[in-house]
């Protein structure tokens, strides 16, 4: 009855062994998983944050660009010439801030 009891607690062990390997394989496989998705999202947003700061950057430039010629056209100089270069600045700013803002979000709803 003991052989039987030993060889019985044996096989139990073997297949607890063999279960708590297969667990540890199957929570690796799902981390593995899990980061390399993590990964590609991360890049995605990488990618839109600098698509936008980068159209951000061409319109500054295109505005730039017309500006002079757009407020001759109308005849419009001095001051006003000043402030709307400066509004250009501050659009191209706020242009900048809310591609990092919405990277900032959608990278925080990653991590959650």
């Amino acid at each position: 009855m003991a052989n039987y009891d030993s060889t019985y607690q044996e096989e139990y062990n073997k297949y607890l062994g063999d279960t708590e390997r297969r667990i540890a394989n199957a929570q690796t496989q799902a981390e593995k998983s899990l980061k390399k998705s993590y990964d590609a999202s991360k890049s995605k947003l990488d990618s839109s944050r600098q698509d936008a700061l980068k159209q951000a950057y061409i319109t500054k430039r295109l505005a730039q660009r017309d500006a002079p010629e757009q407020m001759a056209k109308h005849g419009l100089s001095g001051g006003y010439t000043e402030s709307n270069l400066a509004s250009i600045e501050r659009a191209y700013a706020n242009n900048r801030n809310a591609a990092q803002k919405t990277y900032d979000e959608n990278l925080t709803s990653l991590d959650i």
